[in-house]
């Protein structure tokens, strides 16, 4: 799988700890200025990570499961996002550096 989650000028990837730590709505490169945004795609995986929690959140609630297989269910796909979602959230390009 490709690392989609990178600068599109340069290449140079965005870390984990800033891309979810420190989230913005347009971000720019450390290394060359260009300034991007997370596509489409990302916005919809991170929208389907969300919807899947409070899916699992609503199955607690109501006991449908357990309140430890919720709570599992949650960490589980949290620490997944965290994992998978660079690979699944390419950036756009929204101007060029100002350099």
């Amino acid at each position: 799988m490709t690392y989609k989650l990178a600068c599109p000028g340069c290449g140079e990837r965005v870390s984990r700890q800033r891309a979810f730590l420190y989230p913005r709505l347009n971000d720019s490169c450390r290394a060359c200025g260009t300034k991007f945004r997370v596509g489409t795609a990302g916005w919809i995986a991170s929208l389907m990570v969300v919807t899947l929690d409070v899916l699992c959140y609503e199955a607690c609630q109501k006991h449908l499961i357990s309140r430890y297989l919720g709570i599992a269910l949650v960490l589980l796909t949290c620490v997944a996002a965290t994992w998978l979602l660079p690979y699944f959230a390419p950036v756009v390009r929204t101007s060029k550096a100002t350099q």
